[in-house]
């Protein structure tokens, strides 16, 4: 258990490049998801018409 301050401990993971893609490799794909529902819904509704 790393007892250090939480914003020692993220300042450090930030400086880890792995970690970082690794985040921006995730956002990517919450982004992915996201505009599929979104395209998803809008065809459906294109559907209802």
């Amino acid at each position: 258990m790393d007892v250090r301050p939480l914003q020692e401990r993220k300042s450090r993971e930030n400086k880890s490049p792995d970690l970082c893609a690794l985040r921006r490799k995730r956002d990517r794909e919450r982004k992915q998801v996201k505009r599929a529902a979104e395209t998803a819904e809008q065809h459906e509704k294109r559907l209802r018409k």
